[in-house]
Parts: structure tokens; sequence; C-alpha cells
């Protein structure tokens, strides 16, 4: 006999502290509930069964009174239509790393409101207490611990990975080689069949750039297990990047990063990679080894960029500068947000987007995602920017300074 987890329940007239029992029949499957006293139809300490019919998973018969029959069967249909009904007995079970994060937080909820089971992978379980209470198993450990992800995995039909950047480390590439290990190695212990990678555009070279060279190595070592289904997912420049610049903006003024301003590249709000690889997740449709190219809704200069910014925000006359390499290193490391080594990462990056290095394959109807910049600069960074504290008067003064500095070197905010 198989214990559902505790506060799992079907009609609410049993929602109660002890976990019913799930016993299966020959005509479908049997639950057992000891009511809560005090409820309304309360019937002692005698236990009753409810039995539902594989053949009609909507009906719900409770085997008391006829009246409260009645009632059952319009509680148990509407909780055998619901997400939970669905991730218990009807959804695939699937592993998402990185769960805590922007993208693996939205791919999970995706899932669950699918009807599916997820494993919510996290190194702090506590900050998904919320996301548990939607019906998520959180597994709290390291996705540097090849034997934890081997355990997470076993069992799961699909598995959503990837190679965070933690900004705290100094060697940020030996970080990603360990979670790379890690990862490659639940998947191939654990016989996952379908892994869908969170990659990046810019990972088919072979050369560093920043943290995208993880993304390469981690295609190339998913691409080496026999009989795996995977898709690798390859988005463009993060929309969500610019929140970092909130900083910037209320200190000095102005928009900056080592980006040429004229250089015209695709931009993503992640939003809309989650709903491609929840997709992808959901069907299982794919075979072999694939790369899908997420180029998002169209291209911008970082100074067409800037002024939709700044509307959203109230600041009309908010401009962009092309900021010196050491400059933007400096200011990212000593706003405490970064190591020296991650923020020559972000640097690093944004040259190669600057020289083309870094590009996405031509835009095509299957690789535009449908949010725009000014859609995310009213919904998230707006909201984003006004909630945070303005900046002291000595950092204003700062803010000045550096203005003046990039005007004299001949980058002057345009």
């Amino acid at each position: 006999m198989q214990q559902l987890p505790v506060g799992v329940s079907g009609p609410t007239r049993y929602r109660q502290s002890a976990a019913p029992e799930l016993v299966a029949t020959p005509t479908g499957v049997e639950f057992a509930w000891r009511p809560d006293r005090g409820h309304a139809g309360h019937m002692g300490d005698r236990t009753e069964r409810c039995a539902v019919a594989a053949t009609s998973p909507t009906v719900l018969v409770c085997l008391h009174s006829e009246r409260q029959r009645r009632q059952d069967r319009r509680l148990g249909a509407a909780w055998a239509g619901s997400a939970r009904w669905r991730q218990l007995f009807m959804g695939k079970t699937y592993v998402v790393c990185g769960a805590s994060g922007r993208v693996g937080l939205l791919v999970a909820q995706h899932l669950l409101a699918q009807g599916h089971r997820v494993r919510a992978v996290t190194r702090d379980p506590s900050r998904l207490d919320w996301l548990a209470a939607q019906g998520a198993q959180v597994c709290g450990g390291s996705i540097q611990d090849p034997g934890f992800l081997t355990e997470v995995m076993r069992g799961a039909d699909a598995a959503f990975v990837l190679t965070p950047v933690d900004t705290t480390q100094q060697d940020v590439n030996r970080v990603q080689r360990r979670v790379i290990d890690a990862t490659t190695t639940g998947i191939r212990e654990s016989g996952v069949g379908h892994v869908v990678l969170l990659s990046s555009w810019g990972a088919e070279l072979a050369e560093p750039v920043g943290g995208i060279i993880a993304c390469h190595w981690f295609e190339e070592k998913l691409n080496t297990i026999d009989g795996l289904n995977v898709v690798h997912l390859r988005p463009v420049w993060f929309m969500e990047n610019f929140l970092w610049n909130i900083g910037l903006i209320k200190t000095a003024g102005i928009n900056g990063s080592v980006v040429a301003p004229h250089t015209s590249f695709p931009m993503i709000a992640t939003p809309d990679i989650a709903s491609v690889a929840a997709d992808y997740l959901g069907s299982l449709s794919f075979e072999g080894r694939s790369v899908r190219y997420l180029n998002g809704a169209r291209d911008y200069t970082l100074v067409e960029a800037t002024r939709i910014l700044g509307a959203a925000i109230d600041r009309p006359g908010l401009r962009y500068s092309r900021m010196p390499q050491v400059v933007l290193e400096k200011g990212m490391v000593d706003s405490g947000g970064l190591t020296p080594g991650a923020a020559e990462f972000v640097t690093e990056i944004g040259l190669g987007i600057s020289s083309r290095l870094v590009h996405a394959e031509p835009r095509s109807a299957a690789n535009t995602t449908p949010t725009t910049l000014e859609t995310f600069a009213g919904e998230v960074f707006a909201p984003a920017y006004h909630a945070a504290p303005d900046a002291p008067l000595r950092a204003r003064v700062g803010g000045a300074a550096l203005r003046a500095m990039l005007t004299a070197i001949g980058r002057r905010p345009v």
C-alpha cells in the first residue's frame, strides 16, 4: 500500500493532517481517509473509503449517505480535473535543475501547471517552500555532486539542465566544469532518456568567451551519451541583464556596457525561454540531438534599448555610454556583486557581441519569440527600478565624476 504525501487529498471535506492511503484495485484506485472531527457529516473514527474508477476518473463515490455521495461526486469531479490529480496519476516526472533561478523556476511552474510531477533541484530548499506548496518535490543539494544528481534523476522521464555562472567564484569556468561533469554523470547513471539543456548563443565557439565556453563543453559532453535525446536551447542576450544596470542609472544617470553603441543584436526575455523549454519537456517529441536558437522578438542597438528603458522609468533623456573594460569591471567588483573573474566574463561576452564573434543564426519564424523589449521595460524593468533605493549623495557625486571622465576620453553618452 503506497502512502500519498501528507496533506494530499481529494474532496475538500477530507483534507486533514493524516495522509490518505492509496490502494490499487481491479477497477481503479481506492483511497482511505479518516475525516476531520468537527466536519459536517463526520462519522466518528471509522475510516471511509472512496473509489475512483479507472475508466471514469471524474467520478468519485464515497460509501456513506446518498446525499453526501452526490456532493462528493461533484467535489471529486472537480478534483479529478485538477493539476494535482494529473500530477499523481497522469503526469510525467521531470527534474528541473536551477529551479530557484529565473529560467528554471518558470520551467518548473509550467510543468506543474501542465499536471506533471517536478523534482526541483536547488542548493537552498527554503527558497522554494512556496513551489513545494504548488506540488513540487524540492530536492536540496549541490549540482556539483554526481551522486546526488543520479538519485534525483533516477526514474524521471526527462530533465532540464544548465550550468549557472556563479559570480561569487573567482574561477567560474572551473566550477562550471564540475557542474557539467556531475550532471552528465547523473544523466548517464540514472538512465534519463530526454534532456533539455539551457545553452547559449555562441556555444558553437571552441574558444573561450566568458561563461559561454561552458555551454560549448556541456553540449559536446551530452552529445557523447549513447541513446540520449537532447535539445540544446541557444537563447541570445537576456533582457534581464539590464537589471544589473539599475545602480549605474541611479548613480550616474546613464546606461553603459562595453558593447558598441550602434551594434544591433538580439535580446530575449527569460519567460520566453522557459515556455519553449517546457513545451519540449511536456511533449517529449524530440529525438536524437538538435539545436534550437531563440532570438527574441527583434534586434536592438543599446542606444535604442536605453531610450526604451528610459521611457519606461520616466527618464526620456537617459543616454548610453560605451565604457572602458577596466572601468566597467572595477564598477561591478566595487558594487560587491561580482568577483574580478566573474566581471571579466561579463565584459568578454560584451566584446564578443561587439566584434560579432558571438552571434545568432539568421532570424526566422521558428526562432523568434514574442516578448519585446518595450514589454519587458514596462512589466519588469520599471517596477524593479522604482523599487530600488535612490543612490546616496556620495554615490551620485561619484557618478558625476564618471560621466565627466567618459566625456573626457571620448565616450560621451549618446
